[in-house]
């Protein structure tokens, strides 16, 4: 496989995460007692500096409770926000999730296994990055690189017209 690659989960991990699923939103996991007690809380740290955090929605959508709150049945459904935010600091400026690019259905969620498209596809008046970048008064090109918290579609297919920023 090449650095240009990318592997798609096979039928047997589409199969055994459709089949897995049922027992996570009957039985979910249960809190791990030793890691909680093992946290501390360090407060809020001291800070001479101000950063401004510019949030960016795309779209809200509703998804199926139990895939983003494990256990839970109601409501059926939950509104969650698909958005990207730009966070203004004095030595950078960068994007934290890039959220969705144009076309996203067709360019990113259409890679997705079949059992996820069902579920998360978003409508198409999605908002993309760089129209919600133009709307918010932001250029593109004064963002110097961009921070995805996960790799979740919906969270960097705005890598996808954003070419060349750094990761």
């Amino acid at each position: 496989m090449t650095d240009t690659e990318v592997r798609r989960p096979g039928l047997l991990t589409c199969c055994r995460a459709v089949a897995g699923l049922p027992l996570g939103v009957i039985q979910p996991r249960r809190p791990d007692k030793r890691f909680l007690a093992s946290l501390s809380d360090r407060g809020i740290p001291d800070s001479d500096t101000t950063v401004e955090v510019i949030a960016l929605p795309q779209r809200e959508r509703l998804v199926p409770t139990p895939g983003i709150a494990e256990g839970v049945w109601r409501p059926g459904r939950t509104p969650n926000l698909i958005n990207a935010f730009v966070v203004c600091h004095p030595e950078a400026t960068f994007l934290v999730d890039p959220g969705v690019c144009v076309d996203v259905v067709d360019r990113a969620v259409a890679e997705l296994p079949w059992t996820l498209r069902i579920a998360v596809t978003p409508r198409r008046d999605v908002t993309d990055i760089r129209q919600a970048l133009t709307l918010a008064g932001i250029d593109a090109a004064g963002i110097d690189f961009a921070l995805p918290t996960h790799l979740h579609w919906d969270h960097v297919a705005g890598l996808l017209d954003l070419p060349g920023l750094p990761v």
